[in-house]
């Protein structure tokens, strides 16, 4: 079982996760010649719900397929039931402050190659824009997925098929709303649901 992490790791752990968002934020400013402000509109009560809902699509899929294959393939569990276990109010704050954070640069940079490899399919290699958007979507859920084989302790099957469906429905958040924002709450609703079932199962009082 793992211990909880110190406060001063968990602080490095959130300067981090800064850094990791920052700088692909500020290459895709550059890169959309400023016009980055476009996926970070306003995030109220409408952009709230349909994050709400995104979120909740997301886990349904994601659960969909992982009951599909668990008879025909094994899969791994997350592990912050462990992480969080012995962990006080100060270090789930931290963890969860991290997280979220982090699970906004995870959408940022799978969104730069969405919109990298679509621009180049479309205006380098002359195909049409459905093909175009669907060469994005293929490589940028492709790498997404690619991101979490040691979180699952390099389950390729589990990676590339429950994480990958995740990573569908939360790229189709992006398609119907052009929200960073948006995007980003239904990642962190998604995994912050997954975190709270790990923590309460690592702090339910068991039988003697």
């Amino acid at each position: 079982m793992l211990a909880p992490p110190r406060v001063f790791d968990g602080i490095l752990s959130v300067v981090w996760a800064l850094a990791f968002t920052a700088i692909p934020l500020v290459t895709l400013h550059v890169v959309s010649g400023g016009k980055v402000g476009r996926l970070l509109r306003g995030y109220g009560v409408r952009a709230f719900g349909l994050s709400l809902l995104f979120g909740i699509a997301t886990l349904m899929a994601s659960l969909a397929v992982a009951l599909a294959m668990r008879p025909f393939a094994p899969l791994e569990p997350n592990r912050v039931g462990d992480v969080l276990a012995n962990a006080n109010a100060l270090a789930v704050s931290i963890f969860l402050v991290r997280t979220s954070i982090q699970l906004v640069g995870e959408e940022v940079v799978t969104v730069l190659p969405l919109l990298a490899v679509t621009w180049f399919c479309t205006a380098r290699m002359c195909i049409g824009r459905r093909g175009g958007l669907a060469m994005g979507i293929a490589v940028s859920t492709l790498l997404f997925s690619a991101m979490h084989l040691p979180t699952y302790d390099w389950n390729v099957v589990q990676c590339f098929a429950v994480i990958g469906t995740a990573r569908l429905v939360l790229t189709a958040a992006y398609l119907r709303t052009g929200s960073l924002w948006v995007l980003s709450g239904a990642h962190i609703l998604n995994d912050w649901s997954i975190f709270a079932v790990g923590y309460a199962g690592s702090h339910l009082p068991t039988g003697t």
